[in-house]
């Protein structure tokens, strides 16, 4: 749902997203609160055990500034 929002708005965040990447990339600083992510349990199967804690998987949601720091190092 947050991504539909960014991207009704890219127009006006564009400038300013750009100038973190660039900030991150010529102080060669990635700053902490990007370093953060939300980590969510989700069951593997849907008709495994749910309160065998081995029967799920981690998954991490990073901020989206983060993926596209990421992206742009990357290429």
């Amino acid at each position: 749902m947050a991504t539909l929002y960014l991207k009704e708005c890219s127009a006006l965040l564009v400038s300013t997203i750009t100038n973190i990447v660039n900030l991150s990339l010529s102080s060669s600083n990635f700053h902490h609160t990007l370093k953060e992510s939300v980590i969510l349990p989700v069951l593997k199967i849907p008709t495994l055990d749910k309160d065998n804690l081995s029967n799920y998987s981690s998954i991490s949601n990073l901020s989206l500034v983060s993926k596209i720091i990421e992206h742009v190092v990357k290429f």
